[in-house]
């Protein structure tokens, strides 16, 4: 339906007003429920454009990371009840037109993610910062339906045994939660959710034939560090426990975050230790079963 398109197209345009690098085509008068007229875009593809503009590294890194910013980042860290993200990301989809903008086309298929989702993300980021285990299972049952308890909790096993082989918890360690509990621990993910990881993947893997080296955890992370420090003076007077902040967590959750850094770090190296423990007593097992 081209009027469900143009509706997409009216909020992203809002989105994106005040973001200089990033362009959308205007609307003109005549659109109907048949016809989606809009104005001209002059550019080619972006992988194409970067390609034939022969950009060094860095000038693709930057650019790339513009894109992540604009499409995952800045809708992400919104206060608003429902975010709404680009459906089909892929390359045929994402311009670079001639004034050096990019500019995402075809709006007929996008996410709108709630504030419910995006406030589970947090606070299974929050628990990889932690290394809970039973809050990243307790975060995940909250994106989705387990159909096996245990398995979701063997989930929640891996998810802190990668951060202590060195994954840093943010938004790249969140993805790969959802994943490992998709094809090993037995959840189903909600409709807005499942919409929502393929999107990325489809925009994720454009960023990596753009520019390898881009990383995604350092803008959407740093988007999110740098909407807190515009929040922390409105948050001394607001309500603690409210999570009505463009970053999705209320303050007292910020504060037991901080409290809670001696018993992670605790919990971090016992993990260690045990993963020590279990490394030395594979052998042995391995030349009791010869």
């Amino acid at each position: 339906r081209l009027d469900r398109e143009q509706t997409h197209l009216r909020r992203a345009t809002e989105l994106y007003r005040d973001v200089p690098e990033v362009a959308l085509p205007k609307l003109l008068p005549w659109c109907t429920a048949r016809v989606t007229a809009m104005t001209l875009v002059r550019g080619k593809p972006i992988a194409e454009a970067l390609n034939g503009a022969g950009m060094d590294k860095a000038a693709r890194v930057r650019i790339a990371e513009r894109l992540v910013d604009g499409l995952i980042a800045r809708p992400f860290w919104m206060s608003e009840t429902w975010a709404i993200f680009h459906g089909d990301p892929h390359g045929g989809n994402i311009f670079y037109d001639e004034d050096g903008k990019i500019v995402p086309l075809d709006w007929s298929l996008a996410v709108e993610l709630p504030k419910h989702d995006r406030v589970a993300i947090l606070q299974l980021l929050m628990a990889g910062l932690r290394m809970d285990e039973k809050a990243v299972v307790l975060a995940l049952s909250e994106l989705g339906i387990s159909s096996d308890d245990e398995k979701l909790k063997l989930t929640g096993q891996w998810a802190t045994a990668s951060i202590r082989k060195g994954k840093f918890p943010g938004f790249d360690w969140c993805l790969s939660v959802f994943d490992h509990a998709v094809e090993f621990g037995g959840l189903r993910l909600r409709a807005e959710l499942a919409l929502f990881r393929k999107a990325l993947f489809s925009l994720l893997a454009l960023v990596e034939d753009i520019a390898p080296k881009a990383s995604t955890d350092t803008v959407v992370v740093g988007a999110g560090l740098a909407r807190l420090a515009s929040e922390w003076p409105s948050r001394a007077f607001a309500n603690p426990f409210t999570r009505n902040w463009s970053t999705h967590v209320s303050t007292a959750e910020l504060m037991k975050l901080c409290t809670d850094m001696p018993m992670s770090a605790t919990r971090f190296w016992l993990g260690c230790w045990s993963d020590v423990l279990s490394a030395a007593d594979a052998p042995e097992k391995y030349q009791e079963h010869a």
